[in-house]
Parts: structure tokens; sequence; C-alpha cells
């Protein structure tokens, strides 16, 4: 907030009477004169007391390095101004950017300094950039050129820059908004941060003294801090010095300022960025102290804003929450409090009386208390600011009877006026300055939210808060916060404090414009990460976005179990007295049951006994063992055959096959043993041939069915 402040008015010398109308005693007269001589010396070592007092910010301050020099040391002095930090410019050329006649879309990116998409036709930055790399001169990220747009040309038509990247790997890729057609010329413009310097003819600091009041124009150059003198890009610091003289001649233009030894004055002026309006001034004693062999600064440096996201990542349908921790956003109110009728007993009040703002002293009786709309609560709420000329840029002043005097000490309340209140029936007036609650609304302008899905982005409002860990409110934390909404499937529209980013993958970027508005001095950036895994067939797309990267998963196919035919049957002969097989002879299959490798005849007991039936065995049936075997032509003997013709279990190739009950034995197969056996073989005699003809029509189909199957996996 700033404060202005009215110059002070020529007093009036004119000599008053006493109350009584009787003429001046020698001890008043000797006061006034006392009071005139101490008024001229101030006039005439203040050359700039009556210009207007411009407003000044906390973070514009000039200060000597120490309180007091010698003639003949060198006076040091620095500004702490982030305005003064100014951008720096070059200008990219590609020339016959496309000779072979090709046409690169608005999905191209240029780089300002790999000359991608067309190396050959890059011309470079031009002799005089002074670019050297993103260390040591950054690149700023869509800089606010005061509401211009930031454009390139294409053959000398402008074309708006639609991306520029000032950080990480795709440093200085560039994106236009128009195709470029071939054979074109192509100028991109690009800013960054150099180290800033102001010669003595640019006249934004001067010095002087009592015995020189021209003195001399300084420089100033951008370094480190207030304690460290190397170089410096984007500091605000900048350092200036100019040598003290005693005996010389006051030539303006040699860097030289004199003085007079013991009792003179340096004064410092600082005209800020502008250079036409003096903003900040500062003196210092010449040869009242010795020399500090370790000069300690005053005041100390002002901490630069921190501008940080409250996370490094968020997602669509969460409020971006970030801080902004910059002394500069934190305002002063002003109150007035007031004396009616200060004298009303005819006491005079001199030039070292209290008048404190609280209590109403020295004149209760006449206080009056704050005026209307002070909103001061207490000094626990609102503290009051003890010395706030550095805020206001000008002198402290009060009023006696309309007459505006200045302020020389404030102290817990107490306040002292520079001249004595004498008349009678005054009427005082002291305004005092404090802290409240600061918030600066999305009216303010003081921080932007964007995203690449949302270049635009929101403008957000920031509260004062305790800390970046507690968002209860507070009073000069200096600590703001601020959110926006994000989404993902609303439109982009400007004012509705949501801002819109990519559900595949997006980039926040927060700009802070500083106390002032009218420029960036401070960027932060967070992600946006994909809900869901994004593939895109546009490769320029794809590239345009930048998607996180994340990896697919890779699913493992379960495999389909492949049913496997196996015949069950027992056969249990009873062997005739003329019949004797060898220990190890087994039955040979018909070959009509090898068309599948997995069906074959099983000679061992089934663990899962299936419905036996006993028929009478054919006097001609005949086995046909591996092994030699006598075989009667007319058996005496009726054998016990037990067996199983059912249809074929299938089990799952599972590690852990579960076999399926047997079915009962098919009517056709019944039927068969019942028929007449056919070929000569007497009826209801059913042969071993017949049993494994049943069990081969019951199991071809599931084999056949089986291979195919399998035929058709992958």
């Amino acid at each position: 907030m700033t404060l202005p402040a009215t110059p002070l008015p020529p007093q009036d010398d004119s000599s008053p009477g006493s109350r009584d109308g009787s003429p001046l005693s020698l001890w008043r007269i000797g006061t006034l004169g006392l009071a005139s001589v101490a008024l001229a010396y101030f006039l005439i070592t203040s050359p700039d007391l009556f210009a207007s007092p411009p407003s000044q910010s906390l973070q514009s301050q000039a200060s000597f390095s120490q309180l007091s020099f010698d003639p003949g040391q060198t006076a040091v002095f620095h500004v702490v101004d982030p305005s003064l930090d100014t951008l720096f410019s070059c200008t990219a050329t590609w020339v016959d950017a496309d000779p072979e006649g090709e046409t690169w879309d608005t999905s191209t990116y240029w780089n300002i300094f790999t000359g991608a998409p067309a190396p050959p036709a890059f011309q470079g930055h031009g002799s005089s950039c002074g670019f050297a790399s993103n260390s040591i001169t950054p690149l700023e990220d869509m800089p606010d050129l005061g509401g211009e747009s930031w454009a390139a040309t294409v053959n000398g038509v402008e074309s708006v820059i639609a991306e520029f990247y000032a950080d990480d790997e795709f440093a200085g890729d560039t994106a236009l908004s128009t195709d470029v057609a071939s054979t074109s010329t192509v100028e991109i413009p690009f800013y960054f941060h150099a180290q800033n310097s102001y010669a003595a003819s640019a006249q934004r600091v001067r010095v002087t003294s009592v015995a020189d009041p021209v003195g001399e124009w300084a420089v100033l150059v951008e370094v480190t801090s207030t304690t460290d003198s190397r170089p410096a890009v984007m500091s605000n610091v900048f350092r200036g010095s100019v040598e003290l003289r005693a005996g010389v001649a006051a030539v303006e233009g040699d860097g030289v300022v004199r003085v007079d030894g013991a009792g003179d004055v340096v004064m410092l002026t600082y005209y800020g960025p502008s250079g036409k309006t003096a903003v900040s001034t500062m003196s210092a004693k010449v040869g009242s102290l010795p020399p500090s062999p370790t000069p300690t600064p005053t005041p100390t440096a002002t901490p630069l804003p921190n501008i940080a996201f409250s996370q490094p990542s968020f997602l669509p349908g969460q409020s971006a929450v970030f801080d902004v921790t910059d002394q500069g956003l934190n305002r002063l109110s002003s109150c007035k409090v007031r004396w009616a009728d200060a004298l009303p007993d005819g006491v005079k009040w001199d030039f070292l009386t209290n008048w404190n703002i609280f209590t109403g002293e020295p004149a209760p009786a006449a206080y009056r208390g704050f005026g209307s709309g002070c909103g001061f609560v207490s000094t626990a709420d609102t503290p009051v600011e003890p010395i706030p000329i550095p805020w206001l840029g000008g002198p402290w002043l009060a009023t006696v009877n309309g007459s505006e005097h200045h302020v020389t000490e404030f102290h817990e309340g107490d306040v002292t006026i520079d001249i004595p209140v004498l008349t009678s029936a005054s009427t005082v007036e002291l305004p005092f300055y404090f802290h409240g609650h600061d918030t600066h609304p999305v009216s303010s302008q003081r921080a932007r939210v964007s995203s690449r899905a949302d270049p635009a982005g929101e403008w957000a409002a920031l509260v004062e808060v305790v800390s970046t860990e507690d968002s209860d409110t507070a009073v000069d934390s200096s600590v703001f916060r601020g959110s926006v909404e994000l989404k993902a499937d609303v439109a982009a529209v400007e004012g509705d404090g949501r801002v819109l980013v990519d559900a595949g993958g997006d980039k926040l970027r927060l700009r802070y414009y500083g106390p002032s508005g009218d420029r960036v001095v401070g960027v932060s950036t967070a992600l946006v990460p994909a809900l869901t895994p994004s593939d895109t067939s546009v490769p320029n797309a794809a590239r345009r976005m930048r998607p996180t990267p994340e990896p697919t998963p890779t699913i493992t196919p379960t495999p389909t179990p492949i049913p496997v035919v196996r015949r069950i049957a027992t056969l249990t002969p009873t062997p005739a007295p003329t019949y004797t097989p060898a220990p190890t002879a087994s039955p040979t299959p018909t070959p009509r049951t090898t068309h599948t490798p997995t069906i074959a005849p099983s000679h061992t007991p089934s663990p899962a006994a299936m419905p036996t039936a006993t028929p009478k065995p054919s006097p001609s049936e005949t086995t046909t063992p591996t092994a030699a075997a006598t075989v009667a032509p007319t058996p005496t003997f009726t054998p016990t055959v037990t067996s199983t013709p059912t249809a074929p279990v299938v089990e799952r190739a599972t590690p852990a096959p579960t076999e399926r009950p047997a079915a009962t034995v098919p009517p056709l197969a019944l039927e068969n043993a019942d028929s007449g056996g056919g070929c000569g073989r007497p009826a209801g005699e059913p042969s071993a041939l017949t049993a494994v003809a049943n069990l081969v029509l019951l199991a071809a189909p599931l084999g056949l069915a089986a291979m195919f199957r399998r035929k058709r996996r992958p």
C-alpha cells in the first residue's frame, strides 16, 4: 500500500504575540531564533525536500554500507530492487528453412539452440546476443510483455508462439501457431536473464554532500549480495560507489564527491527503475565516527520471493494449492488519532512531549481516539509498525492546527513532534501505521496458474496464512496461500476458477507477478500424472503433449485346458486249465484305436469301478497276446469277463487334474451285447472286438474335437 506524503510547507516566521498581547520576552525570542536557524540548516541540507515524495515498496531500498566515512575513503552503497532486473532478448533465425519443399506444421518444434527441425538453415542468435547458457543466463518462460503477444515472424508475418520450454531436456523448443511453407525465413525471439548494470549516464543513483550539492551520478552493477560483490544474475542487489575527497574542486562527472571533513553529510538518492523520480534516500556522516574495519551493511538485503506448489503433483478433481512468501505483499494500513482543544488550561507542550496514540497522553480530556473506518483492534491482532518511514518513501508527518510537522520518534505508541505546541486550543492529528490480515483478490492479478491443456489458465486469490504448513489466517507473516481447481472434463473458461488439465498427463505452471503485478518475478511447476496409460498414433501430437511415459503391464494369458481322452476298462479273464498266458503278456489293442496318441487300452484296474456286465464269451473268440499261448478249440470253461466299455473320461491338463465320474454304458453298446454276435458268432455272446468298436465309436468324436481345438490355439 503506497501512502502519499505531503511536502513540508514553509514555516511562518512572523513573531507571534503572547496570549495577553504583550511583547515577547527575550527567552521566547531566543527560542524562535534557534528554531529558525535549525529550519534553515535543514532546508540547505535537503535539496529535494520540496519534491513530491514518490511511492516506494519495501523492495526498493538504497543504503550505504556503513554509517560514516572519512575523506579519502570510497563510499560504497547498495540498491535492492527487483524492478532493476531487466530482461535481455535475442532472435534465432532460419533462412530457407525447408529447401526441399517440406512444409512444417504447427506441431513442429523449432529449437533456438540446436536449429531443429532444419539445422542447415539455422543462422544462430546474432553476433551481439550475449546468451551463454541456461546456468549463466537462464531463459525466461513465456514472459509477460505488457499485454503484447509474444510472436515470431515467418516471412515477415507474425506467428504467435504457442509453446516455449525454458528448462529441462526440452529447453529452447518453440511451437508456432502457423504452418511454415517452403523456402521460408523464420525469426523466433527469446528472452533471458543476465547480469544487469546501469551506467552513470542512466542516472539511477546520485551521491551528494553539503559541500558538493550537485554530486555525482554512480554506476550500478548487479552483485551476489550486500556482503558479496561477485557478479550475479537475478539477485536484485546492485552495488555502486563514489570517492570522497576533501580540499578539491567539485567537478561534475569525475566520480569524486567533495566533502569538508567532520560535520559534513553525504546523501544517497535512488531514482528507481525509471530514473525520473526519487524513491529512496539515505545519509551518512563524514568524519564523525572512525572507519569500521568490517563494515556492517544496513539494511539487510530483502529476501527474494519464494514461490512453490504445496506438493509435486496433483490429480484432476483436486485443488492445486500453492504458497507465495514475499514481504512486499504485506500492506500497511493507517489510522489517525486526534486531540481537540489540546491546551485547555494554557499548558505549553514542548518538542519533547510524548503524544500517546493509545492512552491519549498528555491531554486525555482532549483525546478523540481513532478515526472512523480505522480497523485497528490491538497491537496483538494488528501490530503497529514502529518506523514506517522506509515504507512511505517520504517523511512521517503530523498536523498541528492544519500545519504539517515531522514525527521524530515513535515507541510503543508514544509519538514526538519536532515543534512545540504553543497555541491555545490546538488541534493535533497524528497518523500511525499498522499491519492487518492482508488478502489479494483475483482481480489484483498477482498469481496465475496454467497448464499445457489450458495455457491461459486462471488468476488466483492470495490470502495471508501462518506458514506454508499452517493455513490459519495470520497478520504480517508474509506467507500467502492460493489455489485453483483442476478439471479434466470441462471446457477452459477464463474466470471460472478452474484450470483444464489433460487426464493423460499434464504440467502445471505457477507465475507470480510480484507486489506490483507488472512482471513475472517467480515461477513454480507441478505435474498432473496420467490417470490411465495413454496411447496415441500421432507422433507429433504425442510429442506436443509430452505425456509422462508409463510401462504397459504384460498380461499373461491363462492356458486353456486340453481335454485328455483316456479309456478306462478292466478285463479280468479266468484262465482255462489248458490256457497258460505268459507272465508279461499284455493284450495288443486293435489298430483302429491308434489314430490318436492319447487313446490307449489299459489293463490296469481303474480306481473308479464302473458298472460291470458279465456276458458269455463266444467259443470262437481269439486273443492275440505278445507271448505264445495255447487255446483249446472248444473251451470247457466259462471265463468271467469284467469290462467297462464306457464313454471316455475327460481330464483337464492342469497340475492337479480332476477326473470326471465315468458315464454309464451307452444303450447302443448294451443292445449290441444282447443282440446276435454276427459274422458267424452265436447271438448273446459279444466278442472283445465288439467292445473295442463301441469304445472307438464313443471316443473318436471327442478325440477329433480335442485335436482340432489344439490346432486353433495360437
